[in-house]
């Protein structure tokens, strides 16, 4: 007897198409895959990589509409134990896990685009509105990911702003230190990989709002003489937790099974454990662990 299994699943499908066609989505679903923020004239003619990345996501986002529409024509309805029911469920799993991606570079485009839209406002406005440049001193394997997915090696990889967006990536042998006009000193290790999800930096009008994404390897952090004391503002994002700034020298290994360590050398750092919210401070002098499971030791006076 057919059986309708795949209801369910067609009804996720459907939830997805719903999503991607945001002109006919329902806030809930908006709130799961963002529109995609539109550029202003100034901004377009300014940053026309913003242009090319956004046409590249409409476009991804119409192939997926068109294959959820296929998916569900297919697998709306299909007997249980057939040869239809391994297929249809292999790609609901690859469309879910294709939306999820999507709605990570669409977050991404957005958090670029509201960038510009600001650096441009600034400069209006008479403001300081160019993106910071670091001095960048490297050796061994290193490359730059800029937010519209050029890839920067060699020289090249020196000459880049820091943005939103960005992603810096080292090697077996690589080391990169980059020094802001403060002093503020960013230092990555080998084979580590550290995404800025938002920059905005701007000492002369105390604006700083930095926040950093380490899935892998190591950092050192050193704030300059313009840091920050609101840790809400100055942020570095690991697999188990949130590490607020404030005002502060530490490092931060994340190994390749998801543990690690942090080394608080002087300031303070308010730590946020992913898993259960709890929030504790690490002060000057000790060192914290975590494990893949996403839970912080107590801290101890470092050896």
């Amino acid at each position: 007897m057919s059986k309708s299994i795949f209801a369910g699943a067609a009804r996720l499908a459907c939830a997805a198409a719903v999503i991607i066609l945001l002109s006919h989505a329902k806030p809930a679903a908006a709130q799961q895959i963002p529109a995609l923020a539109t550029l202003s004239d100034k901004v377009a003619a300014a940053h026309p990589e913003l242009v090319r990345w956004r046409a590249t996501l409409v476009e991804e986002r119409n192939q997926l509409r068109k294959r959820v529409q296929l998916h569900n024509q297919q697998c709306s309805a299909v007997e249980e134990g057939s040869g239809l029911e391994t297929s249809c469920q292999k790609e609901l799993a690859d469309l879910r896990t294709e939306t999820a991606t999507h709605i990570e570079k669409s977050n991404l485009f957005n958090s670029a685009v509201h960038a510009a839209e600001t650096e441009k406002r600034s400069e209006v406005n008479g403001q300081p509105g160019k993106p910071a440049f670091a001095q960048v001193e490297a050796h061994g394997q290193f490359y730059f990911l800029t937010r519209d997915g050029r890839k920067l090696t060699g020289e090249d990889a020196k000459k880049v702003p820091l943005e939103e967006g960005g992603t810096i990536i080292t090697g077996t042998d690589g080391h990169v230190k980059m020094t802001l006009p403060d002093e503020t000193v960013f230092t990555v290790g080998a084979n580590t990989e550290l995404v800025i999800n938002r920059f905005v930096y701007d000492p002369a009008n105390d604006v700083h709002t930095i926040m950093a994404n380490l899935s892998k390897g190591i950092f050192r952090w050193v704030t300059g003489k313009t840091a920050r004391k609101d840790p809400t503002q100055m942020k570095v994002t690991l697999p188990v937790g949130d590490l607020g700034i404030r005002g502060t020298d530490f490092e931060a290994t994340v190994r390749t099974d998801g543990s690690g360590v942090v080394k608080l050398y002087s300031g303070q750092l308010q730590i946020t454990e992913s898993k259960t919210g709890r929030i504790f401070l690490l002060n000057a002098g000790e060192t914290v662990t975590f494990h893949s499971d996403g839970i912080f030791s107590q801290p101890k006076i470092s050896q």
